[in-house]
């Protein structure tokens, strides 16, 4: 069968250019990011450890396999909605359980990141343990495996769906059905709350900071303290539309297709068909990947210096010769 008639909806078809753009976006995007979240993970790595420096190594590998895991996609838009990799049922599974956790864990770690940010703002004194911390990123991504694995074993399996670009799974059991999309609404929307009150926590401190007069260090805790905020902004910027998806599929599965919240929007019906779920699950949380070792590159002065090895270890030794000692400067970059 021709892959155009199975993409047919409505006697409409996926917009062959917007495919090619998409793939392309991505195709660049992933590249990029998978090169800055590595180094991201290395300079992370190399600071002095700490519980916010165990999340961003964290979030550095998170975002690495958000930029690699699209290649497949990626394949199947540039070969007109073909399966590519998506044929093979092994395949399938295995990426399906790789990347549907990404958006549920992205959403845990930058509520972390700026829980620790409010507490290091409100309870200066507070040190929060880094096991603890690190405690709870073990038990949270293994519940999130779990949970997909579990699906995929009994409930359901990943079947490729043209109109998307991805598999995605495919649950049998109707109980199983409603419970999971009851779990997906509240792992996704409920974090948001903290999130929105600790960036008006963390808005709030910033403009006090601003009418106070600055030392070096209340300085630099002003500048991190931004640094998270842009963090959290972006994050929302990019994935608040998978939570509208995740919505809007829960409210069309538990009236049986009577509600939709974008039934008003008819004469869009071809993004909404063949692109919201592309672009909001695929293409925004790769780009949210993609675009952190920016923000860090900007806003990190460290970080800066060793992307563009502009951050010499300089040495000086003293050798003895026979008029004497001479000076020996010992340039070394640090990588």
């Amino acid at each position: 069968m021709d892959n155009r008639t199975m993409c047919t909806r409505q006697n409409q078809e996926p917009w062959p250019w917007l495919d090619g753009t998409l793939a392309i976006l991505m195709l660049g995007a992933g590249v990029f990011g998978a090169i800055g979240n590595v180094a991201s993970f290395r300079y992370f790595q190399r600071r002095r450890q700490n519980a916010a420096m165990s999340v961003y190594q964290v979030i550095a590998l998170t975002d690495t396999l958000s930029c690699i895991n699209v290649y497949p996609v990626i394949m199947s838009l540039f070969s007109s909605r073909q399966p590519a990799l998506f044929r093979y049922y092994y395949f399938r599974q295995v990426w399906g359980v790789t990347w549907e956790p990404l958006p549920y864990y992205s959403v845990f770690l930058v509520l972390l990141i700026s829980t620790l940010r409010t507490i290091g703002l409100l309870l200066p004194l507070r040190v929060v343990s880094r096991r603890l911390v690190t405690g709870l990123m073990v038990t949270y991504g293994c519940f999130l495996l779990t949970r997909f694995c579990v699906g995929v074993t009994w409930f359901g399996t990943y079947q490729y769906e043209c109109s998307s670009g991805y598999s995605y799974i495919h649950i049998t059991r109707e109980g199983y059905r409603f419970a999971d999309l009851y779990l997906a609404m509240v792992l996704l929307m409920l974090p948001i709350l903290p999130i929105t009150g600790s960036a008006i926590v963390i808005l709030t401190q910033v403009r006090g900071e601003r009418r106070r007069q600055q030392r070096v260090v209340r300085r630099r805790k002003h500048h991190a303290t931004i640094t998270v905020l842009i963090f959290t902004a972006v994050y929302m910027i990019c994935n608040i539309p998978v939570t509208i998806c995740v919505l809007r599929l829960s409210l069309l599965t538990f009236s049986d297709g009577k509600t939709d919240i974008f039934r008003h929007f008819n004469h869009g019906f071809v993004f909404i068909e063949f692109y919201m779920w592309c672009v909001s699950f695929i293409v925004l949380v790769q780009l949210n990947a993609s675009v952190n070792p920016v923000i860090y590159f900007l806003r990190m002065r460290d970080f800066r210096s060793v992307a563009v090895k502009l951050h010499p270890e300089v040495k000086q030794i003293h050798v003895m010769n026979s008029r004497g000692y001479r000076r020996i400067t010992i340039t070394k970059t640090v990588l």
